[in-house]
């Protein structure tokens, strides 16, 4: 398998994340696997990391992905707004 070149996240992303780690929210996201294959997550960021010039995420349950594999979908918080906006306008 070859490394892959990393592109650099956007800083309002980062921001984002960061922001998810110090609050300890459980997070939804979308992860890139190999075969560029897409899987929906979740859990609480622990950590944000680079090492050899890559950036990564850590969670709670100890998974590790690299932050440009990854697009943050929202937290648990917002999802369940969106689900009671969505019942109130049916």
């Amino acid at each position: 398998m070859t490394e892959e070149t990393y592109v650099p996240v956007a800083c309002e992303y980062y921001d984002n994340l960061t922001a998810a780690a110090m609050r300890k929210t459980f997070q939804c996201f979308t992860v890139k696997s190999e075969g560029d294959h897409y899987e929906n997550i979740s859990g609480v960021v622990v950590d944000l990391y680079s090492d050899g010039g890559v950036e990564y995420m850590k969670l709670l349950d100890g998974r590790i992905f690299r932050l440009d594999h990854t697009v943050i979908v929202g937290d648990q918080d917002d999802r369940s707004k969106g689900l009671q906006r969505s019942a109130g306008s049916a």
